[in-house]
């Protein structure tokens, strides 16, 4: 690459950090990455499925021995 690409190429990725830290990670970013990501966390532990009673009932909170 010559000297020119690379410096422009080092301002344009600067630019996009500088966007990201000031309105959030991945607020600007390449069109390579793709709008929707094919995956989710899930909440589990073991073969226990977390719902959102987990937080709320006290008597289906895990105990630990």
């Amino acid at each position: 690459m010559d000297s020119g690409k690379h410096v422009r190429s080092h301002r344009l990725i600067n630019l996009v950090d500088q966007l990201n830290r000031r309105f959030g990670p991945e607020t600007v970013r390449s069109a390579a990455a793709g709008r929707e990501q094919g995956w989710q966390t899930r909440f589990s532990f073991g073969d226990v499925a977390r719902t959102p009673q987990d937080t709320t009932r006290w008597d289906e909170l895990m105990k630990a021995d």
